[in-house]
């Protein structure tokens, strides 16, 4: 509860970083608002991408870091804080709202609670799918040559890596060899279009240019819930004898190693992993949240309510030692592609 933290940082400042623009006013609205008056603390919000945060933190190694918590890292770059030796390994015994949260919110041991599940799918154009007599796509069908183009992430976007891990484990590769997945994904010839940036991917499905995207959940229900002729639909890989519908990497708060506000950082994460703090971000964000009472409450939300996963288990998360071996290897996969895509 984070009334048991009520005016205990009187005076104090804690540094936080997150994603410029929208994100962070909506973390200023429900976290920031709430920590302070709870808490007494106050918050340095610093607007800045986890790439250059953790890009400062490399740099700024034995002295104090530029940033205590960043609240939205991602994998890979959590992988790579990690290796590099700045992040704090964190204790979950510290953070008693982290104590329900399910195995997949975390990226593994030592590492933050993520707040929501960053999943990926095929999100498509409703529009041109039912003009040409197609059922809402999968993986699979989108090699149907009726469906003409195809949006798909490169290696600079975030969600190349989750997808390319993935692929591996349905064609059943492993990470050692990329050529069978590169291969694959060349049946699909000019019908390919490639995107890195997420408003990229945005454009592309909304406009049509793009019958079908493998794209961010949120960022998809986002447009359907603003009325654009766009849905999410399952990518129903079938590994080691199951079927996921949906690919699932965790976004995951950090704390910087040697911050001096330790006690604070705790305190932040607890008051994020809350009803109040997380409920502005996920109904705007359209993403599900780790949180199963803030599931609760809002799976009956007519306006975020359809959107949200009820079933974690059933979306593939790659474990962690996929996931590191893969980033281990991770150029050799670029290689593979720019030779077959460039």
């Amino acid at each position: 509860m984070t009334a048991d933290n009520q005016c205990k940082f009187a005076g104090r400042t804690i540094t936080v970083a997150a994603s410029p623009g929208s994100l962070t006013d909506l973390y200023k609205q429900g976290l920031g608002q709430l920590f302070e008056q709870t808490t007494g603390g106050r918050i340095n919000w610093v607007g800045q991408a986890p790439d250059a945060v953790l890009t400062q933190l490399i740099a700024g190694q034995g002295q104090s870091p530029t940033v205590d918590v960043d609240l939205d890292m991602y994998v890979p770059a959590v992988y790579q804080g990690e290796e590099a030796g700045v992040w704090e390994s964190f204790d979950r015994a510290r953070v008693p709202n982290a104590q329900d949260l399910p195995p997949q919110a975390f990226a593994g041991a030592g590492r933050g609670p993520a707040t929501w599940f960053n999943l990926t799918g095929v999100c498509y154009n409703t529009d041109r799918f039912t003009s040409a007599g197609l059922a809402a796509p999968t993986w699979e069908s989108l090699f149907d040559p009726k469906v003409r183009s195809i949006g798909f992430p490169q290696p600079a976007s975030t969600r190349w890596n989750l997808t390319m891990v993935s692929l591996a484990a349905y064609y059943g590769t492993g990470v050692d060899n990329p050529q069978p997945v590169i291969d694959k994904l060349k049946q699909l010839g000019d019908r390919l279009t490639f995107y890195s940036a997420t408003s990229e991917a945005d454009q592309l499905v909304q406009s049509g240019d793009a019958w079908a995207v493998i794209h961010a959940d949120g960022r998809c229900n986002g447009l359907t819930k603003s009325g654009a002729p766009v849905k999410l639909a399952p990518m129903n890989l079938d590994i080691d004898g199951r079927t996921y519908a949906l690919m699932l990497s965790p976004t995951s708060p950090e704390i910087a190693k040697g911050t001096k506000n330790l006690d604070m950082a705790y305190a932040l994460v607890n008051t994020l992993l809350t009803e109040s703090a997380l409920t502005p971000l996920i109904t705007t964000l359209v993403y599900t949240p780790t949180v199963p009472a803030v599931l609760e409450s809002l799976k009956d939300d007519t306006t975020v309510g359809p959107f949200l996963q009820t079933d974690v288990s059933a979306l593939y998360s790659p474990d962690t030692a996929t996931f590191r071996e893969f980033m281990k290897k991770r150029q050799t996969w670029v290689d593979a592609w720019n030779r077959a895509f460039q």
